[in-house]
């Protein structure tokens, strides 16, 4: 008699708690999930913070959270399962009463994109381990990784020199070696142009005209298709992974002689339409930090037949200098520099493949080494 006795008291008291923490369970507990920075460069360290507290005295034993981002977020290592491009997270939790705790992940930005944690669902356990239920959260934590820029040196060899030619070093930004006489300044000049003397004397901020630097400017073209024959869909997206991040290295090197520069692209974040990018011609670190941000966002597609995108766009391409990035090199492109070339326009082309054909010596085409100088 006192056995059953015991067993009653026992269920009765399991089914007393169980229905206390099926009511009170997530009753003034509260979750939040968000990253350290906002805006970080592929490769760099950030974490990610996770608070749960628990403002009532009634204590939660067993708590788990479950947070789903992107398999390039590296981070919790084995306690994470990576399926697909999506990284699963498991995170368990004590509340004690009147408590909070705060949870911090060492992450690694692998590759650049724009990433979110949007929802993340909670668990709660009673005493003995049974399940309360669950309440989804709404966190909204995001973060765009901007590409990394590249030693393009190291990267790349001239055509040029594969012929026989003498190889030197060249940069889109030559430094100034031919000053006309002084002008007055304009917001696109850097400060180090100004000239004091002259400005002390016409009593207005004057600097020096330099002849060949003051009329360059540079257009960094990126085509997202990475094969000839491709509907929209990048097959070979390792190789739009470098062109992107040559592109990146191209837009920031402008900041050093403050050249205006603007970025084109067969891409398009509309999901419909055949809308390409142009940033437009601009200077200075806001605007290339702006192409940095366009160039993160960028999904792998192509929104335009390169060959097409060219014969629309070449018109309105009217800089002294264009960097052409691409995966894949063919006829329409070195007719493309040819033409360029009679309109006085300078335009070199980043090849991120080995060439399947000699290059013609007319053009000017920088393709990748491999280490020790070994084409790939």
């Amino acid at each position: 008699m006192e056995l059953i006795a015991i067993v009653l008291v026992a269920l009765l008291l399991y089914f007393i708690q169980s229905f206390v923490y099926r009511h009170f369970a997530f009753k003034k507990l509260k979750y939040d999930c968000s990253f350290s920075k906002e805006e970080v460069y592929e490769g760099e360290r950030i974490e990610l913070n996770e608070t749960l507290s628990n403002y009532k005295w009634l204590p939660v034993p067993w708590v788990k959270t479950e947070i789903i981002s992107s398999r390039w977020l590296d981070f919790a290592g084995n306690q994470s399962e990576v399926t697909h491009d999506a990284r699963y997270v498991p995170s368990f939790f004590y509340a004690r009463s009147h408590k909070r705790i705060r949870r911090s992940w060492n992450v690694l930005c692998a590759k650049r994109g724009a990433y979110s944690v949007d929802r993340v669902t909670v668990v709660a356990s009673d005493l003995f381990g049974g399940s309360c239920g669950s309440m989804p959260v709404d966190v909204g934590a995001s973060l765009l990784v901007l590409p990394r820029t590249v030693d393009l040196s190291g990267m790349f060899i001239s055509s040029r020199y594969l012929q026989g030619d003498h190889v030197v070093r060249r940069q889109l930004v030559t430094d100034p070696f031919r000053i006309s006489g002084v002008r007055e300044y304009s917001p696109s000049d850097p400060m180090k142009n100004i000239h004091w003397l002259s400005s002390a004397k016409a009593g207005r901020l004057m600097v020096k005209n330099e002849e060949f630097t003051t009329r360059q400017s540079l257009t960094v073209v990126l085509n997202m298709q990475s094969i000839r024959y491709e509907i929209f869909q990048v097959v070979e997206s390792e190789r739009i992974e470098n062109c992107i991040r040559v592109a990146a290295t191209l837009l920031e090197n402008t900041l050093e002689g403050n050249l205006p520069v603007r970025l084109m692209a067969n891409y398009s974040e509309k999901k419909e339409g055949h809308d390409c990018f142009d940033s437009g011609e601009n200077w200075g670190q806001w605007h290339v930090l702006e192409q940095f941000r366009t160039l993160a966002r960028m999904e792998m597609t192509s929104s335009l037949d390169f060959e097409i995108y060219l014969e629309r766009f070449a018109p309105e391409m009217t800089s002294t200098d264009i960097a052409l990035v691409t995966a894949y090199i063919d006829d329409f492109i070195y007719d493309f520099v040819r033409r360029k070339a009679d309109e006085g326009i300078n335009v070199t082309v980043y090849l991120l493949s080995v060439p399947s054909t000699p290059i013609p010596s007319d053009c000017t085409v920088y393709v990748p080494i491999q280490k020790g100088g070994v084409l790939q």
